[in-house]
């Protein structure tokens, strides 16, 4: 057997002197630096991964450009517009997250980070109840009401329409816009003249100019198309409330910069509803109610007194009084007040509607369909009706037993879609269909009321061709009926 060589180790103890009290101090200042730069690599190793969507709570849309926040850091992300985000390098442990987005109510939420790991945290926001930032639209574009220095007076319609029934679009106005005057006879079909600040010229018109969806549309008052006395047709009061979102009064001299002189009685920017990104949202109403006239059976009587000595010969109290007359008998009535004369009715209104909004993110509709139909409280007598029917041989039109009536038919669409990155396209279109019919009446000298309240206590009375007056002015009541004035409006526009 062959043996490999053997060796052998001796250790020799040295003994060494102790090191200057400055090395000691250096030798320990580096190892704390390795210590601490160990731990803070394993501290930036225990880092993860957040993902999620952030959705509209009530249609769960996704919601683009929402910014979500670690709290206490500088970590964070943006949604896409699909709604998801990414956060990396959050650190371990339960963290906080803020999720914000304009127009909705921030809201935060704990998620448990797992080193190395990635964790999914979905977020639901929902709607604020109010308006962070309000803008106006002019003709320079969407600015914030703050940054305009002249006075614009903002109305929300669809709260407006809530609190209570509106008909017109003047009725939207009028009250609710510091410095606008809304005049209007009350009438069924008539017209709003609307003021703002008051009239500023004697011969030219004191109409405000109107914009809807940026288009300048036809919206003067005192529109001659009917001339029955006093009422007048507004084509401003043509546009559906139904179909708005906003009203914008722009007054003062700086209106005028804006729009150009036309602009000095100020400008009404009128902005429809558009459709939302989101599932489809139906709106179907109707309303249905009667007009009167609250006086109606109730209007204080006229009075005439006779001195019968010498036949019926009226007396008055200026004759007494000279002594050419004694007033022996009083005698009074009011052909208002009568159930067989008066020309005081019960109308009747009904108005159908709905409305379909909605889209995707590159499309979004607003469609409006609105019928209304409307009778105003005027009907002429059946005494006279037979009468006319004797007269003429033939039976009497409704536009002449019912003289105040409105029929109206409102379409609107309104399209947005966006056709790439840096453009988009809207398209506006409306239509309108309004007969409207109207009577002799108010300053007019022989229109209904004036014939009524003007008229006699004696219901002996004839005119020049030997018909009883019944109490009533100049004419038969029904001829003033039989004067039919109706104007009809088909109206486009396209934006």
């Amino acid at each position: 057997m062959r043996r490999g060589p053997s060796t052998s180790r001796t250790v020799v103890p040295v003994r060494t002197a102790a090191p200057p009290p400055w090395i000691t101090l250096a030798l320990a200042a580096v190892g704390i630096a390795g210590l601490a730069g160990t731990a803070s690599a394993q501290g930036a190793g225990a880092t993860g991964t957040i993902t999620g969507r952030v959705t509209e709570a009530v249609t769960s849309t996704p919601l683009g450009s929402a910014s979500i926040r670690v709290t206490g850091t500088q970590i964070g992300a943006q949604t896409g517009p699909d709604g998801r985000y990414t956060i990396r390098g959050a650190k371990a442990g339960v963290v906080d997250l803020q999720v914000t987005h304009i127009g909705y109510q921030a809201k935060h939420v704990n998620v448990t980070v797992t080193a190395g790991a990635s964790v999914t945290s979905d977020v639901e926001l929902t709607q604020a109840p109010f308006s962070l930032a309000a803008v106006v639209t002019t003709v320079t574009g969407v600015q914030s009401k703050v940054e305009i220095s002249n006075t614009v007076s903002s109305i929300d319609v669809a709260s407006k329409i809530i609190e209570a029934p509106v008909t017109t679009t003047g009725e939207l106005i009028s009250g609710r816009a510091a410095g606008v005057q809304v005049i209007s006879s009350g009438a069924v079909g008539s017209g709003s003249r609307i003021r703002i600040r008051g009239q500023s010229s004697l011969s030219l018109s004191n109409d405000p100019i109107v914009y809807v969806d940026g288009v300048r549309v036809d919206g003067k008052t005192g529109d001659n198309g009917i001339n029955t006395g006093g009422t007048t047709a507004s084509a401003f009061d043509n546009i559906n409330p139904e179909e708005i979102e906003s009203i914008d009064v722009i007054k003062g001299p700086a209106a005028a910069t804006l729009y150009g002189t036309q602009a000095a009685n100020g400008v009404i920017v009128v902005t429809t509803k558009r459709g939302r990104v989101g599932s489809p949202h139906y709106t179907v109403w109707t309303e249905n109610g009667t007009l009167s006239d609250p006086h109606k059976g109730s209007y204080p009587d006229l009075w005439v007194s006779f001195d019968r000595r010498t036949g019926l010969k009226t007396c008055t109290l200026v004759q007494q009084a000279s002594g050419s007359c004694i007033i022996d008998s009083t005698y009074h009535n009011n052909v208002l007040n009568e159930p067989d004369l008066t020309p005081l009715a019960t109308g009747n209104r009904s108005q159908y509607g709905m409305q379909i909004s909605g889209g995707a993110d590159r499309l979004q509709f607003f469609v409006s369909g609105d019928q209304e139909h409307t009778q105003g409280p005027y009907k002429m007598p059946g005494r006279e009706i037979t009468r006319l029917m004797t007269e003429r041989g033939s039976t009497i039109g409704d536009d002449q037993i019912y003289p105040n009536a409105e029929k109206k038919v409102s379409l609107r669409t309104n399209l947005n879609t966006q056709l790439t990155p840096k453009v988009n396209l809207s398209v506006s279109i409306g239509y309108v269909d309004n007969d409207n019919r109207q009577p002799q009446n108010e300053d007019n000298s022989d229109g209904l009321m004036v014939a009524a309240i003007g008229g006699s206590a004696r219901t002996d009375l004839k005119d020049a061709r030997g018909l009883p007056l019944l109490g009533y002015r100049s004419f038969p009541i029904g001829d003033i009926f039989a004067q039919v004035t109706t104007q009809n409006i088909n109206r486009s526009s396209t934006g």
